[in-house]
């Protein structure tokens, strides 16, 4: 029997593959409209879709996680002052140790408010990745501290590093050390902005 060809690519016969095709087919379609969000208008294809692998995910999580910082520090200091908390509460030792900052606690992180939650939450929950990808984000901003401005800037750091997880989780590709990636940079910025 002949196989078909739809758009270049010849139809595939197994389910398995039906459904590979498929989520290759969405991929493409999903990471060139990401690419026109993202990009300006008038770039090429490859350079659009660039933006969906791995570097533009991790590059574009890092610069959301700033802005979104910058926003919402920006919005409370307008509406209630300069944080209290912020000025009040010294360094604790473990948030003054680099190895700690930017590599044990994102792998520790990552494993415990990223992985656990969604994976439990998808395999054995049976939930959509939205709200398994919803409950480690609230469960990621919780444990980071319940003071106002700092408690919104870690639910969006949650949401910003589970939809990392997701993407990636979704793709088929490494969700760990992308989520882990993508944390241990941020923190490494941020501690080498806050101590140099």
């Amino acid at each position: 029997m002949p196989r078909r060809v739809i758009n270049g690519e010849p139809t595939p016969t197994t389910a398995s593959s039906v459904a590979t095709s498929t989520l290759r087919r969405m991929y493409r379609r999903w990471a060139g409209h990401l690419g026109y969000i993202v990009s300006v208008p008038y770039v090429s294809h490859s350079t659009r879709t660039a933006v969906a692998t791995r570097g533009g995910i991790v590059v574009a999580a890092i610069s959301v996680l700033y802005v979104a910082q910058y926003m919402i520090e920006s919005i409370a200091d307008a509406l209630f002052g300069a944080s209290a908390v912020a000025r009040a509460l010294p360094p604790s030792r473990l948030a003054t140790n680099p190895l700690v900052v930017c590599i044990l606690a994102p792998i520790v992180e990552t494993m415990v408010f990223q992985w656990a939650p969604i994976r439990a939450g998808k395999k054995w929950l049976r939930m959509p990745y939205l709200i398994a990808a919803s409950c480690s984000a609230l469960i990621f901003g919780v444990a980071h501290g319940l003071e106002g401005r700092l408690l919104a800037k870690a639910i969006f750091g949650g949401v910003v590093f589970a939809a990392t997880f997701v993407i990636e989780a979704r793709k088929d590709g490494r969700p760990i050390a992308t989520t882990i990636v993508v944390h241990s940079l941020y923190n490494s910025s941020l501690f080498f902005l806050r101590n140099a």
